[in-house]
């Protein structure tokens, strides 16, 4: 059975990293849901996250980061309403679409050219993304095809021992996915309606989503 640790624990967030680091897979609490955390740089776990949920190797993952300044380390030519959003709504559940670098594996982007990027508004999970110094990739932590987990119970429940470690930070302050924005279309289009309604987020930018 996956272990589990409050993220009011002085060590939480060290050994989160380390389990990352070592290429393991964490329970990481956000503001939307709780996510399956693996290092987006290594390719076995990330392979790890696909085997655990059951998830369909073509279907991108969410590349999570912890500040605005790692955005150009993961994504290219990004248009300036993109970066309005990303200023306005970072941390938040906001995922923008964007073309992405060579610093992102195929494997985290289905095989495509674009990547999906987000800041968690969660503290904890921006720690643990912080002190682990790279983006991670974290879909719902979930088996695919189930609801998406808002508490570590839920977590625990569906996916058990295939996670190494889950933080519980208690229920989820949104619980609903984060809205995914594509900007890499002449015209911004709305992938995934979610925690940012449409809307709002047209008049940060003055154009039509």
């Amino acid at each position: 059975m996956s272990s589990v640790i409050s993220s009011h624990s002085p060590d939480a967030v060290s050994q989160a990293v380390s389990v990352l680091n070592a290429g393991g897979l964490v329970g990481l609490p956000t503001e939307t849901v709780y996510g399956l955390a693996a290092r987006a740089d290594l390719d076995n776990a990330v392979e790890h996250i696909f085997r655990a949920k059951g998830r369909p190797a073509g279907h991108p993952l969410i590349l999570h980061i912890s500040d605005i300044s790692e955005l150009n380390r993961y994504a290219a030519n990004i248009p300036n309403s993109a970066l309005q959003l990303a200023q306005h709504c970072w941390p938040g559940p906001l995922t923008l679409l964007l073309e992405k670098t060579n610093a992102v594996s195929h494997r985290v982007t289905g095989g495509r050219e674009t990547v999906a990027i987000r800041i968690p508004a969660n503290l904890c999970a921006r720690k643990i993304i912080e002190q682990c110094g790279n983006a991670v990739a974290a879909p719902s932590a979930n088996l695919f095809g189930h609801v998406s987990p808002t508490t570590a119970q839920h977590v625990l429940n569906d996916l058990g021992a295939k996670v190494d470690l889950i933080i519980d930070d208690g229920d989820c302050t949104i619980g609903v996915e984060s809205t995914i924005v594509d900007f890499t279309t002449d015209q911004p289009q709305l992938l995934r309606p979610g925690g940012f309604p449409a809307e709002d987020l047209e008049s940060i930018i003055g154009q039509q989503i």
